[in-house]
């Protein structure tokens, strides 16, 4: 019979501990609003969580490459702008240039113009942001063009490191998706007439030939002109296009991550309403256990005397 009692009674103190332990834990809860604190809580729970807080981690991820590539390309669309604006005002001189009225005084003013957009295109081309040159490839780190002057500092050529620059860099805004952050080199590039073949060289011929030569000639610098503003404008709509890409993609993955982080906090977070009822019936269950415990006690001791 001692025996029988004995475990009632070890059982009753048990659950004594069991409620307690169940009370103290929805105390806790109430008090960081999480439902799961480690993996005994809900196993099942805490596995989907694994798996949630591995999607959350790619969502914010790919929603960091994006941002830093919308502001890349954002300034590379703000220097292919005024890229577009000084081939405008460079074709502006070599149309002014090709009057054959002008004087060589005034050809060789609108020269000196011209060398001043030459040197501003120089400078846009090895504009930075966040710490890369924006037309640098895959030298981010190392200035894309070197001007090479004479010895009246005149600016003679343009040079740059070409396999470089027309290395793509790529930035992942998916799975198996990646999109450009800068333009390549081939923008700066062309197949124009007299050797020109880089867009700083259209504009060194225009200025040499307002200098030494006839309005002809002048003249004949516009289509070399014209094939670098073709290219700029083509470079922008490709910025344009992939800036478009980026916002469809920011859209997406903040949908997901917001999605995610909806269902991480159902499954690990409380309810209000359901946590004051567990709260009520695990008190109710405690109270019941503290209240029968002790004639648990009194009747082992009792039988124990005896």
């Amino acid at each position: 019979m001692r025996v029988t009692q004995n475990t009632l009674f070890d059982r009753g103190l048990y659950e004594l501990q069991r409620r307690f332990n169940e009370f103290a834990e929805l105390q806790t809860g109430g008090a960081t609003g999480k439902r799961i604190d480690s993996v005994d809580d809900d196993p099942a729970a805490s596995s989907e969580l694994v798996t949630l807080a591995s999607e959350q981690k790619s969502s914010d991820q790919y929603l960091r490459n994006i941002s830093a590539a919308k502001n890349q390309l954002a300034a590379t669309e703000q220097a292919l702008s005024r890229f577009d604006e000084l081939f405008s005002s460079a074709r502006a001189k070599a149309v002014a240039g090709g009057n054959g009225a002008l004087t060589d005084a005034e050809r060789a003013a609108l020269a000196d113009d011209v060398d001043q957009l030459l040197r501003e295109m120089v400078s846009v081309g090895n504009r930075q942001a966040d710490g890369r040159y924006l037309f640098g490839g895959a030298r981010g780190n190392t200035q894309p063009f070197t001007a090479g002057t004479n010895a009246d500092t005149s600016i003679t050529s343009v040079s740059a490191d070409w396999i470089a620059i027309n290395t793509p860099v790529l930035r992942d805004i998916g799975p198996g998706e990646a999109i450009p952050t800068a333009i390549t080199g081939s923008t700066f590039q062309i197949s124009g007439s007299s050797g020109v073949n880089d867009i700083f060289s259209a504009v060194i011929q225009l200025r040499d030939n307002l200098r030494n030569g006839t309005a002809t000639d002048v003249t004949d610098a516009l289509p070399n002109l014209d094939l670098a503003k073709a290219n700029i404008s083509a470079a922008r709509a490709d910025v344009g296009e992939w800036v478009n890409r980026l916002t469809s993609a920011a859209d997406y993955w903040g949908t997901r991550s917001l999605q995610t982080t909806t269902r991480i906090s159902e499954v690990q977070d409380w309810d209000a309403a359901a946590l004051m009822l567990k709260y009520k019936q695990t008190e109710s269950a405690y109270q019941t256990a503290l209240s029968i415990t002790p004639s648990l006690l009194n009747l082992s001791l009792i039988n124990f005397i005896g």
